[in-house]
């Protein structure tokens, strides 16, 4: 038991705290803390820094922001919950000279000079995780302890197993935001595991259920729609390959239509194989769509005018015509395509080819960037009856709507 008194002086703005000397020889009181309440400033000089000889202390530790103890000193002169051992004891073996906690130090903390400076915040966190561990550590001895006493009289005291309470207790204080980064997949996946079950078994009511479930469903799909904004402007600004495009918009088909569920990729369908559209599209009914990609930075019209008008980019009219040939191929092979596309994919339903649509996806609108081009090219546009031509800004703003309207 620490049996050492504090002895408290006030000069002014000023208080002094000595602990009574029962260490040192010859010694008077030593002091522990100084107080300056009007600059809103602590001095901590631990005592295990102190020199008998010299009489000094080879650390001080600085709080700025306080006119009193933070909770995480103690009075008698130590660090709460150990944190004396672990930032003292390793300040002196660094032959640190001084520690200065701030809550307005931009970073967690920093290191110059021999003086070590460390954010509050920071600091307060660490002592909270310490805190976590003793109280752990206190759980499990009491565990230990019951065992133990049930060995040796299990009549006198009987096993006490770990109530669900403090299971429940220890998962909360264990949350962790910083150690998201270094879970593991397995990890990860009895995370999702918990999560499900907790869905499925702490709620019987149906309704409690569904409002549960649509709760988190609507919080996913906006960190989805978040995630998926960024990459497509991430894409759209480096004028991304057709590959890079495709892989993106296979694993999102709902950007394109929500009618689509499977994409089907290079479907053959020109005879010879020497020609392939870059994926098919399935809808809910079987149908089969064609989609076809171009950069985003594809020009969309030519330069110069014909009597005033505006038309087609010799570049986008290549990239219609041959979509327009991979409709029309797809239409007259329809029954061998129908057969051998279910058969290559394994499919479980035979598709269907019957007027198939196709979608071109090219350019962006910034290109438009007069009203006549832009009356022009909305005319161009209309005039193919199965090719939709979607311009990326304008998936763009798809998503944006769909985000707004979660």
């Amino acid at each position: 038991m620490d049996n050492r008194q504090i002895r408290k002086i006030k000069e002014g703005n000023i208080s002094k705290w000595y602990i009574t000397n029962n260490i040192f020889e010859n010694e008077n009181d030593i002091l522990l803390y100084l107080i300056d309440r009007e600059n809103k400033k602590i001095v901590f000089y631990p005592i295990e820094s102190y020199n008998a000889r010299t009489k000094k202390h080879k650390l001080s530790i600085q709080i700025n922001g306080f006119t009193k103890l933070p909770p995480e000193f103690h009075e008698k002169g130590y660090i709460k919950l150990g944190g004396s051992y672990y930032l003292i004891k390793t300040a002196l073996e660094k032959n640190i000279k001084s520690i200065i906690i701030d809550r307005n130090i931009p970073k967690d903390f920093t290191f110059k000079n021999s003086i070590l400076s460390i954010n509050y915040d920071y600091f307060r966190s660490i002592i909270q995780e310490l805190k976590i561990i003793s109280l752990e550590q206190d759980r499990q001895r009491r565990e230990v302890g019951n065992k133990i006493k049930n060995i040796v009289n299990s009549d006198k005291y009987p096993f006490i197993q770990t109530s669900k309470g403090i299971k429940i207790k220890r998962i909360i204080e264990n949350i962790d935001d910083t150690i998201i980064k270094e879970f593991t997949p397995e990890q990860i996946s009895t995370i999702e595991n918990f999560y499900h079950n907790l869905i499925d078994n702490k709620y019987i009511n149906p309704d409690k259920k569904t409002q549960i479930l649509h709760k988190n469903l609507s919080a996913i799909e906006s960190k989805v729609i978040k995630f998926l904004l960024k990459s497509l402007k991430e894409l759209i600004s480096k004028n991304a390959t057709e590959l890079e495009m495709g892989n993106f918009l296979k694993q999102n088909l709902f950007i394109i239509d929500s009618r689509y569920h499977t994409a089907l990729p290079e479907i053959n369908v020109i005879l010879g194989g020497t020609r392939r559209m870059d994926f098919g599209l399935i809808d809910f009914n079987s149908n089969l769509d064609i989609f076809e990609i171009k950069r985003p930075n594809t020009p969309l019209l030519a330069p110069t005018t014909d009597h005033g008008n505006y038309y087609f980019h010799s570049d986008l009219i290549k990239a219609l015509t041959q979509t327009e040939k991979y409709l029309y191929n797809a239409e007259s092979r329809q029954s061998t395509l129908e057969k051998d596309i279910s058969r290559h994919y394994n499919l479980q339903n035979t598709i269907s080819i019957i007027r198939p649509s196709a979608f071109l996806i090219v350019g962006n609108s910034q290109q438009l960037d007069s009203p006549n081009k832009k009356e022009d090219f909305s005319v161009l546009r209309k005039s193919y009856k199965n090719t939709q031509i979607i311009l990326y800004d304008e998936l763009y703003n798809r998503l944006e709507l769909l985000e707004s309207r979660l």
